[in-house]
């Protein structure tokens, strides 16, 4: 094909864009009559017709939104079809929601399947049928903010071929769902279909996009016409980490169409089971990682040695003082003295005071629900009810106690449910979590190979890297089991310095990061405690974000300072058989937390040891 042939393509692209764009923007603007006339008819309704008038509404707005956000970005594919027993060939685009009005049909419609497949037969099942025909000709399209940024065409005659491509910084600042849906795989598009009832594990190392993969899963299933009708966004949790990672979920979800999900921690959710709103949750109480460690063992101890806890809710924290206090040294018990202080629970307590109020029937949440007031307007209340879901999403999965797990499924439907584990078992960070596949109480098997083929209901994602092939040597040589693909770019040495004192490495990092502006910026260290001066020194600048390493799970910098990390645990020289089985724990979950740490550079890598 000519540069010419492939300008005047273009051009015909750019033209079908802005006619699309066009019959979207009218339909947009006809909704609010619609709904005017819709409100006029209210008060001449019975109860019943205000309901089905109350559902006309929300489709409308619903419909709305949708078009609103399918404006930008209409489509992503074109394709022109032959049906068996037609001779006509159809055009039918496929896009992140429906506009059949011009042939544009969600990407979660069974038809979106075969968007993968080369010109030629093609078939897909429909309500049990199945359609086939011929593919003539296929366009793939990358449109963003109703700009076309990237168009390859093939056909049955012609291979496919780049008609148009711009250029791609390497930073992108937002996500990008068109372009996420776009450039997806025919097996990645396999795993979001996949049978929905039961357990699902989407496992994967940092940068394999299991988080994306698991969104569009729920996208599907909540959208999808073969699996909406068992869905319903009000029936939906998905479970996260910690307050960042909620945020980053908040902002996401929306662009999938979905704006009811609870997204909450598992703190969040165990205090309104408990009804104790006014207390405080979190992971770990204590900064030191190794006082941390030690009060956490002894609380697990308590929980995994058959003791019942009998909760009255008169003082959960006098209740749980009297169930650990066998198992707490004097310091520990000072320890949890403070907590009470600080109306503060951790994951173990709220785990405990959890199983010990399942005994008393099923867990009950807070939820709102819309009353109709004397005027006809709604007004929201709320109530006690059963926690009851049909999916539940559980993110990094690996940090959970296997008794919090217990807990969450405790509150599936089990007719109509399913469950999504979405994380990886190599970067565990908390104490008495999952550790094997059995752990999860499903029917998985037991090793570390993820083979598809035989290993029921995991999928198994393989690392995108992001690193360079420096920093993933330098990971190497610390002992750890990894990859380095040398097709990798190389990226500058790994820079390890042994300092004389403290305030000499905080002024060898501000050296390299003054350098550095507009770099995203990482300075980590084991425990939050020793961050507090670079906290001081670089409270000011916007790129520079400083956390514990425990924090640090699921974000990457360009460049990260790890501060006084021991180098007996870096190199990985002290042998097994020196420590006893809770020490060995102990140095796992630091090794493991190291290598989050490591992996959390993309471009530069920075190591002060001690």
């Amino acid at each position: 094909m000519t540069q010419a042939e492939k300008e005047q393509l273009h051009n015909q692209a750019k033209a079908l864009l802005t006619y699309k764009q066009a019959k979207i923007a009218e339909e947009m603007a006809a909704i609010p009559g619609r709904l005017a006339q819709i409100m006029e008819l209210r008060d001449l309704e019975s109860a019943s017709g205000e309901i089905t008038n109350q559902t006309l509404v929300h489709n409308q707005r619903k419909r709305f939104d949708q078009l609103k956000s399918l404006y930008p970005s209409p489509y992503f594919n074109r394709l022109e079809l032959t049906f068996k027993a037609e001779k006509t060939p159809r055009e039918i685009f496929i896009g992140k929601f429906p506009f059949a009005e011009e042939g544009i049909y969600s990407w979660t419609a069974p038809i979106a399947t075969i968007r993968f497949d080369s010109p030629g037969p093609f078939a897909f099942a429909v309500d049990e049928k199945t359609q086939s025909g011929k593919i003539e000709s296929k366009d793939q399209y990358l449109i963003i903010d109703g700009e076309i940024k990237f168009l390859a065409s093939e056909k049955l005659s012609a291979e496919r071929e780049l008609i148009y491509q711009e250029y791609f910084s390497q930073h992108k600042t937002d996500f990008v769902l068109p372009e996420i849906l776009a450039q997806m795989e025919k097996a990645q598009d396999e795993v979001i279909r996949a049978k929905a009832k039961g357990p699902l594990v989407i496992s994967g190392p940092a940068g394999s996009g299991k988080t994306t993969l698991a969104l569009h899963r729920v996208a599907y299933l909540l959208q999808s016409p073969d699996t909406s009708d068992s869905y319903s966004q009000d029936k939906i949790i998905v479970f996260v980490q910690d307050a960042s990672t909620k945020d980053y979920f908040s902002g996401l979800l929306p662009s999938f169409g979905i704006r009811d999900v609870r997204i909450v921690t598992f703190g969040e959710w165990a205090l309104d089971c408990l009804d104790l709103s006014k207390l405080k949750s979190v992971n770990r109480y204590l900064d030191s990682i190794d006082a941390s460690n030690e009060f956490e063992s002894a609380k697990i101890k308590a929980l995994r040695s058959g003791r019942q806890l009998e909760i009255t809710y008169h003082d959960c924290f006098d209740e749980l003082a009297a169930y650990y206090s066998d198992f707490f040294s004097t310091e520990q018990k000072v320890f949890f003295s403070r907590q009470k202080k600080d109306c503060v629970l951790d994951r173990i307590d709220l785990t405990a005071l959890l199983l010990s109020r399942l005994q008393q029937g099923p867990l009950e949440i807070s939820r709102k629900y819309y009353r109709m007031a004397s005027d006809k307007s709604l007004e929201r209340r709320m109530r006690r009810e059963a926690a009851d879901y049909s999916l539940v999403i559980v993110d990094e999965f690996e940090n959970y106690l296997p008794e919090q797990i217990g807990l969450v499924k405790s509150a599936l439907n089990r007719k109509e449910s399913s469950i999504l584990y979405v994380g990886d078992l190599k970067q565990q960070i908390y104490l008495g979590a999952i550790k094997a596949w059995r752990d999860l109480g499903e029917e998985f098997s037991d090793y570390d190979g993820l083979d598809q083929s035989t290993q029921k209901n995991i999928i198994r994602l393989q690392k995108v890297y992001r690193n360079t092939k420096g920093i993933l040597e330098y990971i190497a040589s610390s002992g750890y089991q990894i990859e380095v693909p040398e097709q990798l770019r190389l990226g500058n040495p790994v820079e390890e310095v042994k300092l004389s004192d403290k305030e000499n490495e905080i002024a060898w990092v501000k050296e390299r990061v003054v350098s550095k502006p507009g770099v995203s910026i990482g300075i980590l260290a084991q425990e939050k405690e020793y961050l507090s001066h670079y906290e001081e020194e670089f409270n000011d600048l916007d790129n520079v974000r400083i956390m514990p390493i425990h924090e640090a799970q699921g974000v990457e910098f360009d460049a990260v300072f790890l501060l006084g990390i021991d180098e007996h645990l870096l190199k990985n020289d002290l042998p097994d058989q020196s420590q006893d089985e809770q020490s060995r724990e102990f140095r796992r979950i630091s090794r493991d937390l190291l290598y989050i740490a490591m992996t959390r550079a993309m471009n530069e890598l920075y190591v002060s040891i001690k």
